[in-house]
């Protein structure tokens, strides 16, 4: 059916445009960190370039109404994991991500204050 067609394309083209605005703004605000841009999928891995405590990272973005998982959380040894968060984008409207990059760079910048800091990885 050439309408299925027409509305994954559009699917695809609204995602992609969405995960180019998150990583444009995802850049600056969040300081040293690495952002692993997957083709496909609705989510995006972001890297600490320093020993973060992720998990630390997760509970302030909780406590902000943000959801975000610890890359570590995917690892059968998490103190082996390398730092980071897993940012899902799929039912995250376009207007308000600017918002949410700048919440989530403050509670990681408080993380980063606050020396929550854990060994690196070995």
């Amino acid at each position: 059916d050439t309408s299925y067609a027409v509305h994954t394309k559009s699917i695809r083209e609204t995602y992609a445009e969405r995960l180019g605005v998150l990583v444009e703004k995802l850049r600056a605000p969040m300081g040293r960190v690495t952002i692993l841009e997957r083709c496909g999928g609705l989510h995006v891995t972001i890297l600490f370039n320093e020993a973060i405590d992720d998990k630390a990272v997760c509970r302030g973005a909780a406590d902000r109404g943000q959801a975000v998982t610890a890359l570590s959380r995917f690892y059968h040894e998490p103190a082996r994991a390398p730092r980071g968060i897993v940012l899902g984008f799929g039912s995250l409207p376009e207007r308000i991500i600017e918002t949410m990059v700048c919440r989530l760079a403050e509670v990681v910048g408080e993380v980063r204050e606050l020396g929550r800091i854990v060994a690196p990885a070995a």
